[in-house]
């Protein structure tokens, strides 16, 4: 299998309320959409999530992450957070395609070895 080719981050974007400015002074809560030159792995995924997880921290900064084809959606309360956790995404984008592409060269292997051992148990065709 050729080597994934790491993702770019193509545009970020705060997602505004009608209401702008009074709707956050309310919910203190803005929503951020990154999106990306290409669909991520379910590999990217789980690592992004990880560090979702870590950026959110304990006091719940950032929430309701959320995957789309070529996007990642979430809430956040606190900018800096959001902004480092858009950086981790940024600067690691070839990191987690190297470690994508060598799980998915690992499960490829394995489902190939596994219907070999099982072919023998297929019935003679004449």
């Amino acid at each position: 299998m050729e080597p994934l080719n790491p993702y770019r981050l193509e545009q970020v974007t705060v997602d505004r309320d009608q209401s702008d400015v009074d709707w956050y002074s309310v919910h203190n809560t803005a929503y951020v959409t990154v999106r990306m030159d290409r669909e991520l792995t379910e590999i990217e995924k789980q690592k992004i999530a990880r560090a979702f997880d870590g950026y959110a921290g304990k006091n719940h900064t950032m929430a309701d992450l959320k995957f789309g084809p070529i996007e990642v959606k979430f809430r956040t309360t606190n900018g800096s957070d959001a902004s480092m956790f858009v950086g981790y995404m940024a600067s690691h984008a070839e990191e987690l395609a190297q470690e994508a592409t060598v799980e998915l060269n690992r499960a490829s292997n394995f489902l190939k070895s596994l219907e070999d051992d099982l072919r023998k148990f297929e019935a003679p065709t004449e």
